[in-house]
């Protein structure tokens, strides 16, 4: 058998990761039966870096035929254990093994004729993976205004190394830069506030104010040859939505307190990455208002995965926040996850630039 170079996959039952998914969830064990549910999940999540990079690859390739000037950002990461624990404790009934988004992809493309060429080719192309779910935010987008394109493949391996990993869940986000400036603003004001704002958790205002804000660029994409995917009603009221998003940023003073938020937060310089790293382990203070980052070569990825589980049992309980990621570079890093850099100046200027149009 070949070798490989990443995580085995490993051989625990569907029942006994959703025995491990309750432990998680529940809490109610003793210390012992906890640390095995939660090693054996680490363990289970990390054997998902196989199937993403062979996903990575062929999305790479496919985004750059797309739009070969603009170069889309694509990136990896494995889903954070209290975000793992959060979404259990959400969905009662969810069993863990079902978990769509243990090991998840990011495409980040310039319009949404580039977001459907690509969802049309991941359900034309003739993949050996199978195409288990859908979700189509961008015609329907989620309560909180949250828009984007949701793909879940579950991994058919075709080699005898590739094959243990056969049954592996990937989630594929297609997003334009438009949506996932949104996506960043909402996380970021999360970590600001300390409340699950992406999960309708939150003050009112808010709230509203991200969800008017998604309209509002809803119709900038519209007009922006979107007219095809973009569904608005014959009665939309543009100068309304306008006055509302600036009426409540007036009132909360959002786009001021996330600005000097972005501002406070300590940035990486990118000399301190070596070259030739593949694995990335962010870690984000927003107490302190710093960040930290550990650079990893593809061959060290056990040392990184170790260290990720590592932080993550020290900071249970705290408000830090860490994720191991992979991209082609620091700067892809950056604009594929800024909300660990808490850089949401594109945000702040686009919104400011809406409501100059109703002053």
């Amino acid at each position: 058998m070949k070798k490989s170079r990443y995580p085995k996959a490993v051989s625990f039952s569907k029942s006994q990761i959703n025995k491990y998914g309750d432990v998680l969830r529940y809490s109610n064990g003793d210390i012992d039966t906890f640390e095995e549910a939660f090693d054996g999940v680490s363990a289970w999540r990390a054997a998902h870096l196989y199937p993403l990079n062979t996903f990575r690859t062929t999305l790479t390739r496919r985004a750059n035929s797309l739009s070969p000037l603009n170069h889309p950002i694509v990136a990896q990461r494995l889903k954070r254990m209290p975000t793992i624990i959060n979404k259990l404790l959400r969905n009662p009934e969810m069993k863990l093994s079902r978990m769509q988004d243990i090991g998840g992809l990011r495409v980040i493309v310039d319009n949404l004729k580039c977001v459907y060429a690509l969802k049309a080719y991941y359900e034309e192309a003739r993949l050996p993976h199978k195409l288990v779910n859908q979700k189509d935010y961008i015609l329907e987008p989620k309560k909180d205004g949250y828009r984007g394109i949701h793909l879940v493949f579950r991994y058919v391996g075709l080699n005898s190394v590739a094959k243990t990993y056969n049954g592996s869940l990937i989630e594929l986000q297609i997003r334009t830069k438009l949506q996932h400036t949104w996506a960043t603003a909402v996380e970021v004001a999360g970590l600001m506030l300390q409340r699950k704002l992406k999960n309708d958790d939150g003050d009112k205002l808010w709230l509203d104010f991200f969800k008017n804000v998604s309209q509002a660029f809803e119709i900038i994409e519209y007009l922006d040859n979107g007219r095809k995917y973009v569904n608005l009603p014959d009665d939309f009221n543009v100068v309304k939505l306008y006055k509302r998003i600036k009426s409540i940023d007036q009132q909360e003073k959002v786009l001021e307190r996330l600005d000097a938020f972005s501002k406070a937060m300590s940035f990486l310089d990118s000399k301190t990455v070596m070259r030739g790293r593949k694995y990335f382990l962010i870690v984000l203070d927003p107490e302190e208002k710093k960040i930290t980052m550990r650079s990893y070569s593809e061959k060290n990825y056990k040392k990184a995965i170790d260290d990720y589980k590592m932080l993550e049992e020290e900071h249970v309980k705290t408000a830090i926040d860490q994720v191991l990621v992979s991209a082609g570079s620091l700067k892809q890093i950056k604009v594929a996850y800024p909300n660990y850099f808490a850089d949401i100046s594109e945000f702040v200027q686009k919104v400011r630039s809406i409501e100059d149009i109703v002053s």
